[in-house]
């Protein structure tokens, strides 16, 4: 069976093809346009001809893919109207018509780092700016989906990314935490703010304080807040001694080893691909394991 997988979204696009439980390959969209992140014109266009172009040689049988939000050039791929947030209860969802195979945005993170990991079951973190239905979500040993998105950590590092340094440029105010020092104030006023989220205000909270603090500060004290709090919503959910951690807020080093030296997991798993770079992969990985009750041969996460 060849199952192509394709990750529509607003950046980070991507193609893959799966050929009898083997990963063929994964391509971003990034390394054929060689513009960053492919963030550039507001639809899924390019990725859609590639797609196109790629079908046309290979012939798959199946058609995996997740959506979030951009203009799809085929209606046919509307299925994502069908999959509504109160349908989407566990991690084995999905939508079929003829060929196509639909997945959530969060679901395709999710597969992408439990289908490339060692574990057979483990539990899920998904956590990144935004997706269809969901912000953040959590998956248990066994599947099943716990909706997180009052949890809007990776909206609140992409706003203060945004303001200081451009969008998609969370990784440049991580950095950037290493230059901070610890602040009572700042720290205080996050954890207030920040947890519970209030969208609609954040712009103005980030604007009072960037006015009265050194970015290198707040940055520092973001980043031990979002350290906490993240571990705090995992030890209130562990089901697992094995954690998988997905979605662009999976890139974030400092968290991820603060969790590790917490010992609260056996052991961690982290996808290389986590942002929305693996979610062709993710939707094509999910396919081949529900239409075939297997997992890849050849587990490459790197490829």
């Amino acid at each position: 069976m060849k199952i192509l997988g394709i990750g529509f979204t607003n950046h980070d696009q991507s193609v893959c093809l799966i050929e009898d439980e083997k990963i063929i390959f994964n391509i971003e969209l990034e390394r054929i346009t060689r513009i960053k992140h492919a963030l550039y014109n507001g639809n899924n266009e390019d990725v859609y001809k590639i797609a196109k172009s790629i079908s046309k040689e290979y012939k798959p049988d199946i058609i995996a893919y997740s959506f979030l939000g951009q203009v799809l050039q085929d209606k046919k791929f509307d299925l994502y109207n069908i999959a509504t947030k109160d349908k989407i209860k566990d991690l084995w969802f999905h939508v079929t018509e003829k060929n196509l195979y639909y997945i959530d945005h969060h679901q395709a993170h999710a597969s992408y780092a439990l289908f490339t990991s060692p574990f057979k079951r483990s539990d899920i973190l998904v956590y990144d700016g935004s997706g269809l239905n969901f912000s953040s979500v959590f998956f248990n040993r066994d599947g099943v989906l716990e909706d997180l998105s009052h949890f809007k950590i990776g909206v609140v590092w992409g706003k203060l990314a945004v303001m200081s340094f451009g969008k998609l440029q969370e990784g440049k105010l991580m950095g950037l935490s290493a230059y901070g020092k610890e602040n009572a104030e700042i720290y205080n006023l996050l954890k207030r703010r920040m947890f519970p989220f209030e969208e609609k205000k954040i712009s103005k909270f980030f604007e009072k304080i960037l006015n009265r603090f050194e970015l290198k500060d707040i940055a520092y004290n973001l980043q031990r807040v979002s350290e906490e709090e993240t571990l705090k919503i995992l030890k209130e959910r562990k089901t697992s001694d094995f954690l998988c951690l997905s979605g662009g807020v999976a890139l974030n080093g400092y968290i991820n080893k603060y969790i590790e030296d917490s010992k609260l997991y056996k052991e961690i798993y982290i996808p290389p691909a986590c942002n929305d770079s693996g979610l062709a992969l993710g939707a094509a990985l999910h396919a081949n394991y529900i239409l075939n009750n297997k997992r890849v041969k050849n587990n490459i996460a790197f490829i």
